[in-house]
């Protein structure tokens, strides 16, 4: 089946000075969901399509390598990795502190010594993860998931990885019989993004998703400073995680 054309990738994006686009593509949101908390509705889609895709539901372990806004919000609001005992290797101290935050059991860092990062995940779940998430867009962290694997688990790819090659030990996937999903898009999920966050901003008061999910925004810039947010978002200034453009300071 192919694909439907996608605003800001096959069409004008946003950031066109006219564009035209299907009225099928359009979502309203809940009068309620504050606009800062929207901007992230498209991760969300991307983590959502990702999780459908996968074979099971994985209630009892994951792990998620990578710190950026995709391998946080499997956390912050995934649903199917919700009762999982997680664990989350990223790079940078804030990140961390926001997965702990949203709720993953352990943090640890990729600066650690190989060894002693692997122990760590090995006393964390001693027989593999169900479920790995790489989102780090590195090959040395998708080494770091496939060793940890649990047998007849399931490892998601999101991250970009340029023209790098990885080399997988097939064996390995074939003694554990661990499959192998990748994901790019949130193609068929941005309604039950907005569900996602729309539900729980009704049922959870301040604890909302949408609460949880503008933890995320470090940084808000004016339209006026466009050059300068982009820097930021780029060399992930200041430790950014999230950066805004804040269209009602103009």
């Amino acid at each position: 089946m192919r694909a439907q054309p996608r605003v800001g990738f096959e069409l004008p994006g946003g950031y066109a000075q006219y564009f035209l686009t299907r009225a099928a593509q359009l979502h309203p949101l809940p009068d309620h969901l504050p606009l800062d908390a929207a901007t992230l509705l498209e991760p969300m889609a991307v983590v959502l399509h990702g999780l459908a895709r996968l074979n099971a539901t994985h209630s009892d372990s994951a792990l998620v390598v990578g710190d950026g806004p995709i391998g946080l919000l499997h956390r912050a609001g995934a649903p199917r990795a919700r009762g999982a005992t997680l664990a989350l290797v990223g790079g940078r101290q804030q990140k961390l502190a926001l997965a702990q935050t949203f709720g993953a059991a352990q943090t640890f860092t990729y600066r650690m010594p190989l060894a002693d990062l692997q122990a760590a995940l090995n006393a964390v779940a001693p027989e593999g993860f169900a479920l790995a998430v790489e989102a780090s867009g590195k090959v040395s962290g998708f080494d770091l998931a496939l060793n940890q694997m649990a047998k007849y688990s399931e490892l998601l790819l999101f991250g970009d990885y340029g023209p790098a090659h990885a080399s997988v030990p097939l064996l390995h996937l074939i003694h554990r019989e661990v499959r192998i999903t990748a994901s790019n898009c949130g193609t068929g999920a941005w309604d039950a993004a907005v569900e996602f966050f729309g539900h729980h901003v009704e049922q959870d008061g301040a604890r909302s998703a949408a609460r949880e999910m503008s933890r995320m925004i470090t940084h808000r810039f004016s339209p006026r400073r466009f050059m300068e947010a982009l820097d930021a978002a780029e060399r992930r200034r200041d430790e950014a995680v999230k950066v805004l453009l804040d269209w009602t300071a103009l």
